[in-house]
């Protein structure tokens, strides 16, 4: 993109390399604090009005809150958030990566200070966090196959097909949620949405021009030339030569009449 590579030409000292890896690192520290003290996460969450009454620290702390309590779940969510830190570092480069990271900080910093009795209303901030990075990773590398409890394989885009049914299903079932989730996806969306687009529109395209050049060309009943003796014709033999024999007829080079 453009304008990504000039933002990283000017702005390429932000970069960050294994941001998010650090992140997960983050996670798992706070995870083993609420072991032995719950009431720590309440120190750490994004809260509107305890932001703007001087504890500024929750606007980056909220990241290292854990997306579940639950040891097994946990290590499954610390396991795939590593996975996406390496592989969206190799896609992205550091540079991108930490730009996606700090567009999606900002949204949901307008969320809880600008509007947050709508925009505040959608998932936990963690929860949209791993959303974007999945779906990112979903669209630079769709093929890629995680394996689910370490057993059954499965592409990552199908997996993100489900994730993006499921957020769908929590829009239309609780309504008031849906500009909170979507303005959540907001980096996903501008980031790689017009991309994606622009490569389906391209996708398009060569399918019609394929289509077209088929029905273009000139099947075997309808070929220009067709041997008299052995009914080969220059549609399904294009390496034959045709002549045109004294009797008028047409015949290739095996059966030419001396």
């Amino acid at each position: 993109m453009p304008l990504l590579d000039r933002l990283e030409r000017r702005f390429g000292w932000i970069a960050f390399p294994g941001l998010v890896r650090y992140v997960a690192l983050f996670q798992i520290l706070v995870f083993a604090i609420l072991r032995t003290k719950p009431e720590f996460a309440g120190y750490l969450e994004l809260d509107g009005g305890k932001v703007l009454s001087g504890e500024v620290w929750r606007l980056l702390t909220f990241l290292f809150v854990p997306s579940s309590g639950s040891v097994f779940w946990f290590f499954f969510a610390a396991m795939f958030l590593f996975f996406m830190a390496d592989a969206l570092d190799e896609l992205m480069g550091p540079f991108r990566v930490t730009l996606y990271v700090l567009f999606f900080l900002v949204t949901q910093w307008v969320a809880v200070l600008v509007w947050p009795e709508v925009l505040g209303r959608g998932m936990s901030g963690v929860g949209m966090f791993i959303s974007n990075l999945f779906f990112a990773l979903a669209v630079l590398s769709p093929r890629t196959e995680l394996r689910i409890y370490f057993v059954v394989p499965v592409q990552i885009r199908w997996l993100a097909a489900l994730d993006a049914a499921l957020l769908l299903y929590l829009s239309l079932m609780t309504p008031e949620m849906a500009p909170g989730i979507l303005w959540g996806l907001l980096p996903f969306l501008v980031m790689f949405v017009p991309g994606l687009v622009k490569q389906m529109r391209n996708r398009a395209r060569v399918g019609v021009r394929r289509a077209e050049f088929k029905a273009k060309s000139v099947p075997e009943s309808e070929a220009f030339h067709r041997c008299k003796v052995c009914g080969r014709t220059d549609g399904g033999n294009p390496e034959l030569e045709f002549r045109v024999a004294a009797d008028g007829e047409e015949y290739c080079g095996e059966h030419l009449p001396r």
